[in-house]
């Protein structure tokens, strides 16, 4: 059924209602309206930079971590400095007491004769391969060796190596009754393995990590 012309609008109706309450209830709707209004036009106004604001406070708290733990590293970094300078100096000083390719040779021959010196015959001396450890950047350098003489002679055998300018490791020790006495412990068989090092040279640890 279609609405009279004349019939009032509800906007009228509700005009109308309004304007038969009494004064107080008229002020808290006007109140309550602009309420309202103010709180949609908030949102909508200020709500996108309340989330922009929300990711920009995000994002600077992650640059002040960030920024907290880089102090930290460099409040360690004088520390670290002089525990690598220390290191360094530690490597330079082993590296002094590692021998060089041209110095092995003798390095073998003053081995040789600290058994002589011990009063210890020879039965054996067997330089081995090298064996590199590219990884490490040096080459171990072992030597077979069999000697025959007393307990006293062998002790002092190893002695000696042990104070030579250059590391001499003494591995695989084993010391047995010698043959010659028949059962007799006056004479001694020894056999172990001389082990020295020396560092790679640059080009050649270069080379093998290629």
């Amino acid at each position: 059924m279609a609405k009279s012309k004349d019939a009032p609008s509800q906007l009228t109706v509700f005009v109308e209602k309004v304007g038969q309450l009494s004064r107080p209830q008229r002020i808290m709707i006007c109140v309550a309206a602009f309420i309202a209004i103010g709180a949609a036009f908030t949102f909508l106004l200020f709500q996108p930079n309340w989330t922009k604001k929300s990711e920009l406070t995000t994002q600077l708290d992650n640059k002040l971590n960030e920024v907290r733990v880089a102090e930290t590293k460099a409040k360690k970094l004088p520390l670290v400095r002089e525990q690598r300078k220390k290191a360094e100096a530690r490597l330079a000083k082993s590296a002094e007491s590692l021998p060089k390719k041209k110095e092995i040779p003798e390095l073998l021959d003053r081995v040789s004769l600290s058994g002589r010196e011990a009063g210890l015959e020879w039965k054996l001396f067997q330089p081995l391969a090298e064996v590199e450890y590219p990884e490490n950047s040096y080459v171990e350098m072992p030597v077979n060796v069999a000697v025959v003489g007393d307990y006293h002679g062998i002790a002092s055998f190893f002695d000696r190596v042990a104070h030579l300018p250059r590391i001499v490791n003494i591995r695989n020790v084993l010391i047995t009754p010698s043959q010659k006495d028949q059962g007799g412990w006056r004479s001694l068989d020894a056999t172990c393995q001389a082990v020295t090092y020396r560092f790679l040279e640059p080009e050649a640890t270069d080379a093998k990590k290629k």
